[in-house]
């Protein structure tokens, strides 16, 4: 199945999946980030915390549309496809702790391939709701990746 090929139901299963995967990923990173560095952890905590807030509201409109359509997306389905969305799931960290810029690094690449998923359900929603929820998404990672290169990273202009 292609992104292409997606129902409204699809497209929702799919960014919960997406999203429960980050929550995963996230819980690995301060996991695998210096104990020592607690501004890393407290950063990529708020991080999980929010993965986890738009969890809550992703499972609230799965709820409310639970009738518009069957479930079609199978396991392999949705790991295929989150594979082809978020490359950085499936790349190890390395070995042992790793620093804050590491852990800067591997934070960035994971909401950059989040803000383009968005980008791209937000473009192929054949609804409005679900439009208006990916957009808001997108530029919630849009507005992380800006405040991670200007101001943390000093790669403003």
């Amino acid at each position: 199945m292609y992104d292409d090929e997606l129902t409204a139901t699809d497209r929702l299963d799919l960014a919960l999946a997406a999203t429960v995967a980050c929550v995963e990923r996230l819980e690995k990173l301060v996991r695998w980030s210096d104990p020592r560095d607690g501004a890393l952890h407290a950063f990529l905590a708020s991080l999980l915390r929010n993965e986890e807030r738009r969890l809550d509201e992703l499972e609230r409109v799965g709820v409310s549309r639970e009738s518009s359509g069957a479930h079609r997306l199978h396991h392999a389905d949705l790991r295929r496809l989150l594979e082809n969305h978020f490359p950085s799931f499936y790349k190890r960290a390395g070995e042992g702790p790793f620093d804050r810029e590491r852990g800067m690094y591997l934070a960035e690449c994971l909401e950059e391939e989040s803000a383009r998923f968005y980008r791209k359900m937000a473009d192929r929603a054949t609804d409005a709701a679900s439009k208006e929820i990916f957009l808001r998404l997108e530029r919630e990672d849009d507005s992380f990746l800006r405040l991670v290169r200007d101001v943390l990273l000093g790669q403003g202009s």
